[in-house]
């Protein structure tokens, strides 16, 4: 609970993103909460058990690339909407390249 608002916070979340020059591995840490209402009319929440979708922000950073990525390092901030079978986000940050 933070300030009466139920908070679920998903931490140790990998991505890999694959594509033609290599791999990318993204580690993120999202705080989402509950939007009261179900969007999109679907009767199913982001939550197990809910019926509401929810939003979250969250931050990445980089772990490790390969191919074209090996060696990159950096991070930054993300949005989310969560609408259980449908999920929209954001990523935004920096990186550096060697």
């Amino acid at each position: 609970m933070r300030d009466g608002q139920q908070v679920d916070i998903y931490t140790g979340v990998v991505w890999t993103m694959t594509g033609k020059l290599g791999n990318l591995v993204l580690r993120e840490r999202n705080e989402w909460t509950d939007l009261g209402q179900d969007l999109n009319r679907d009767g199913v929440g982001f939550r197990y058990g809910s019926g509401a979708d929810g939003i979250a922000t969250g931050t990445w950073k980089v772990l490790r690339g390969t191919g074209a990525y090996a060696g990159i390092s950096g991070g930054g901030r993300s949005s989310h909407l969560g609408q259980r079978r449908r999920w929209v986000a954001r990523y935004e940050g920096f990186v550096t390249v060697p």
